[in-house]
């Protein structure tokens, strides 16, 4: 029988059975695109999910608990709509971060988050948005956009943004994506780690399938062609490719 390749890394843990990463030197969750309020577009579709963006924040705080976390980095799109949201998102946004208090958070903006700063002043809600997080040698951000020089010098580059997937048998399933790229400068080693959708209504799409407009980072880094891998949510090498269409 053909043993499994596990993903391994001394610095981050993959979660197993979940789209969720723990820094460990840092004790921080780490999850992206939440997407908060996606079910609310399905329920005008006669799709009822009671309850949705509070399981997301129970599941969240188990993690935490479970793993000793006492900080959450969130990898942008907190939110569905791209604009400010309607008055039914705007309390599931609410009641989502309520249940999350005492946790310290940490957002890197996405596409989806226009006016979260405004969002949270009103609802009292104290987290730190920015556009990167730069912890030690690792840079996170949302992944939408090109990194500054600053992220690009850091050995392990963490986005969300992709929501990988993969066939596994002949079923899509959320999937992360390791890619070992030269770095600035030619330098050996640079990791681009890409985290699925933590969302459970959103499985996502295959990196093929998205093309050049899969990451904006792929286009500015020089990745090893061979060196893209995708994992299960159990941490299993699940598919290696030398090209996706980039």
């Amino acid at each position: 029988m053909k043993k499994d390749i596990i993903y391994r890394d001394a610095e981050i843990k993959l979660l197993k059975g979940v789209p969720a990463l723990l820094l460990k030197r840092e004790k921080a969750l780490v999850v992206g695109d939440l997407h908060i309020g996606k079910d609310i577009g399905l329920a005008e579709s006669g799709v009822s999910l009671p309850l949705a963006s509070e399981r997301m924040a129970l599941e969240i705080r188990r993690l935490c608990t479970l793993n000793g976390a006492k900080s959450l980095i969130i990898l942008g799109d907190v939110k569905e709509s791209i604009g400010y949201p309607l008055r039914n998102e705007y309390l599931s946004i609410a009641s989502f971060f309520i249940l999350l208090r005492g946790l310290r958070i940490t957002i890197a903006k996405g596409n989806h988050d226009a006016h979260l700063q405004e969002i949270f002043e009103r609802l009292g809600i104290h987290a730190g948005i920015s556009r990167e997080i730069l912890i030690g040698n690792t840079a996170l951000m949302h992944g939408n956009a090109v990194p500054s020089a600053e992220a690009l010098q850091k050995s392990r580059i963490i986005v969300g943004h992709g929501h990988t997937a993969v066939h596994l048998n002949e079923k899509l399933e959320k999937a992360w994506m390791v890619v070992e790229g030269r770095g600035q400068n030619h330098r050996n080693g640079q990791l681009l780690i890409v985290v699925p959708a933590f969302n459970p209504l959103i499985i996502g799409t295959t990196p093929e399938r998205r093309g050049r407009t899969f990451l904006p980072i792929l286009r500015r880094m020089p990745f090893k062609r061979r060196s893209i891998r995708l994992y299960d949510l159990d941490g299993r090498l699940a598919e290696r490719r030398s090209s996706y269409n980039s």
